[in-house]
């Protein structure tokens, strides 16, 4: 019989949260009024993480994206959509995975409604952020730095 006992992984969702929100529309909606509504969008989304405490985690998405139509801006949305996490029993190189892919993705669809929620509040037609496979980054950025 062996004294040895491997610790059963423990994942749990402890909270999601909106960490930090910005909106900026510089010019009046009706502004656009007479303009075919086709704009442009720059998005960029980041993903950080940071130990808590002792197998607690914080995974903060962060989203900016930029709407522009006939080369005017026409609102700025800046996000930060987090998540706490409870983490335990899993080794160094799986919770890596966990916490540069899995956690993201789970956090993923409420910044997206969250910022769609924003833009129509704001008055503007709805805009959904297309989905992020934050598992291929993650691969893609692991092969990267191999070749490096």
């Amino acid at each position: 019989m062996s004294t040895d006992k491997k610790t059963t992984p423990h994942f749990q969702i402890v909270a999601l949260y909106i960490k930090d929100c910005s909106f900026e529309a510089p010019l009046p909606i009706s502004s656009y009024k007479d303009k075919q509504w086709q704009p442009e969008a720059q998005v960029d989304i980041k993903s950080d993480h940071s130990k808590l405490e002792d197998k607690l985690y914080e995974i903060v998405l962060s989203c900016k994206l930029k709407v522009s139509l006939e080369d005017n801006t026409v609102f700025i949305v800046e996000m930060q959509q987090a998540g706490t996490f409870a983490i335990d029993g899993i080794d160094d190189d799986k919770l890596d995975h966990v916490l540069n892919a899995y956690c993201p993705s789970i956090i993923f669809p409420y910044i997206r409604q969250n910022i769609s929620e924003i833009i129509t509040k704001a008055g503007f037609p709805a805009l959904y952020l297309s989905p992020v496979d934050f598992e291929a980054q993650y691969f893609a950025k692991k092969q990267q730095v191999k070749s490096d």
